[in-house]
């Protein structure tokens, strides 16, 4: 019995030496340096492309003898480049955008434009209206710690839309029966519409107030 109990004790120690010299080396190890997080910080240049194609088909009412052409279908692209640069105190945005048809309708008036394509046509004289111009240029300036922003070049616009609420129920309302009622881009537009001119946004904790001069730009 006595002789049982040494080998006991010498399996004992024996496993107890191999478990000790087994975690030593991994004591030794150096620990894990920490996972750093990535910069979350936003990149300083945010190049913008979006393109964009519809297609249209119209069966308007029938005119009286001798009018236009109501039943046809055209097909329109719009293209918008551009980049965005947001640094503190300075935000700089242009973009430029084009715009191309196909299948105008040449005869689709009288006694009125007989849907979107005799409107097209008649604005350009061309089947296949297109163009390229400058949708985005301007820069806005920030006061730091004032809550006063300037912008001035020319810019996009939607009335209604100035202040965001942080409430998803009421901007989808805003969406559907504020925004651009009274002044807008004309998202249905293929060329849509810019604004050349000023903005200052003045912006007071819960208070937000917008003042500025603009004029609509030529397209």
């Amino acid at each position: 019995m006595a002789r049982q109990l040494q080998r006991l004790a010498v399996r004992s120690t024996v496993v107890g030496v191999w478990l000790t010299a087994m975690a030593a080396p991994a004591a030794g190890q150096p620990a894990p340096s920490p996972v750093q997080a990535p910069d979350a910080s936003p990149p300083p240049v945010t190049w913008v492309a979006r393109n964009w194609t519809r297609v249209e088909v119209w069966r308007y009412f029938e005119p009286p003898p001798g009018g236009g052409r109501p039943d046809y279908a055209f097909v329109a692209n719009r293209l918008l480049f551009g980049f965005e640069r947001k640094r503190p105190g300075y935000e700089i945005e242009a973009a430029g955008q084009y715009v191309q048809f196909g299948g105008l309708p040449s005869d689709a008036a009288g006694p009125g434009p007989l849907g979107t394509g005799a409107l097209y046509y008649g604005h350009s004289g061309r089947t296949t209206s297109h163009g390229v111009y400058l949708r985005y240029l301007n820069v806005a300036l920030e006061a730091a710690g004032s809550g006063l922003t300037v912008r001035a070049g020319r810019m996009g616009y939607t009335s209604g839309a100035e202040t965001a609420s942080g409430r998803p129920k009421v901007e989808s309302v805003k969406r559907q029966r504020v925004d651009a009622r009274l002044v807008g881009e004309f998202e249905w537009s293929l060329y849509q519409r810019g604004y050349d001119g000023a903005r200052v946004d003045v912006d007071r904790s819960s208070r937000d107030r917008w003042t500025g001069r603009s004029r609509r730009a030529g397209r």
